[in-house]
């Protein structure tokens, strides 16, 4: 196989968020599967430099950035700097030691070539770095085969949940990418279906494979009915998201036996209606408790006690937080879209997403039943895709 080369700029760009977005996991999940593979380096546009690393270096990197191992002191003036709070001097610092290879990016095709040996397979799976003029010098200066992940096409099919700068940016980086790309790997066939839409629109077909993502393995724990019930939503605080209405839902459920509502995730964009409730409510603090972005751990352990995970979603590319849901055997109770539809089938319960009477009367049912009721799916036959399957239909559609 050729030498593949997966770009971690946006590992390295958010060394220092407090906790991992959904594509900062996959990016993460790529650096731990091919840290393992003898043929891979990693690559990052850092400070306007380009880094190389090989497993061993981009390894130790990780440890720091998951705060298993302390970042490296700088000398000098950076020193000083660091101490008004600048960390991304300790970070360089650091990349600095562990980095194979540091050059201009203007050399980067030649200088790429002389590291890893011969031309190779460029993957970019963060949705960072995607410039155009960087991918051509990949692609036709380089040689290197470009092949990027695209998680899903929302700021262009769904420019009313974003703001328009982020529009703006996102389909600049697609623009590239379907300009350079010779392969896209999508996250489903819904996304598939989408970039081969906007593909053709700008005159560009590029083969497109959909490979689910992977979920790692987590043990369901056994509920108790005991426990006062609650459920929990997981994700950015977003239009998209529609938190709306489950405030909406929960202002209609009968005080004397509302359940806890739990929302778990940063505040977002374009949302400040939302955010006004969340500030103003009187359930806030009750039955409604707002805890911001949590760690893996602590999420998961407020997951796996939940009545359901509620999901009314108005778009998705994948939903990761579903297919958690059900591994760990917690009803999922979500508005129908088709990527849902492809990726846990009759395992969830659709509910109309603009229908805050239907979901409080099932909540309320749930809550008060000890979990399933009738109208509860069950588990049954639905099999939670792995990484490790995802990276092995990954490497036969790169071989």
């Amino acid at each position: 196989m050729r030498p593949i080369l997966v770009d971690v700029t946006r590992t390295i760009s958010r060394a220092f968020k407090p906790v991992p977005t959904g594509i900062d996991r996959v990016e993460r999940a790529y650096i731990g599967w091919f840290s393992m593979q003898s043929s891979a380096w990693f690559v990052a546009n850092v400070s306007g430099r380009i880094v190389v690393f090989d497993s061993d270096g981009i390894l130790s990197l990780m440890a720091c950035i998951d705060g298993r191992e302390p970042w490296d002191q700088p000398n000098g003036l950076g020193w000083l700097w660091s101490l008004g709070g600048d960390q991304t001097i300790k970070r360089n610092a650091t990349i600095k030691r562990l980095a194979t290879w540091i050059f201009d990016p203007a050399k980067a095709p030649s200088a790429l070539q002389d590291c890893i040996g011969s031309p190779g397979t460029y993957l970019n799976v963060g949705h960072t770095n995607l410039d155009e003029t960087w991918l051509h010098l990949m692609t036709s200066a380089g040689g290197f085969r470009i092949v990027v992940m695209v998680h899903d096409m929302i700021p262009l099919d769904f420019p009313q949940y974003q703001t328009p700068k982020s529009v703006a940016r996102f389909e600049t980086r697609i623009r590239a990418t379907a300009a350079c790309a010779d392969m896209i790997i999508a996250n489903s066939k819904v996304t598939a279906d989408r970039v081969d839409d906007w593909f053709a629109r700008w005159g560009r077909s590029v083969p497109v494979a959909p490979i689910h993502l992977g979920i790692t393995p987590v043990e369901a724990a056994v509920q108790s009915a005991k426990n006062d019930p609650y459920f929990i939503m997981l994700g950015t605080i977003e239009p998209r998201k529609n938190h709306e209405l489950m405030l909406d839902v929960w202002d209609l459920l009968p005080s004397e036996n509302r359940p806890f509502l739990h929302i778990v995730g940063a505040r977002g964009w374009q949302n400040s209606e939302v955010f006004k409730r969340l500030d103003t409510s009187p359930l806030m603090g009750q039955s409604i408790l707002e805890h911001g972005p949590l760690s893996d751990g602590r999420t998961q352990a407020l997951l796996r006690g939940a009545r359901g995970l509620l999901f009314p979603s108005l778009a998705e590319g994948f939903g990761i937080p579903v297919l958690e849901a059900l591994q760990v055997h917690v009803p999922v109770l979500a508005n129908r879209l088709p990527v849902l539809e492809e990726i846990a089938g009759p395992s969830v319960l659709y509910i109309d997403s603009h229908d805050a009477n239907v979901w409080a009367t099932i909540i309320s049912r749930i809550a008060n039943t000890g979990g399933a009721t009738n109208n509860t799916p069950e588990f049954g036959d639905l099999v939670i895709p792995r990484w490790e399957d995802h990276f092995q239909q990954l490497m036969r559609v790169l071989a």
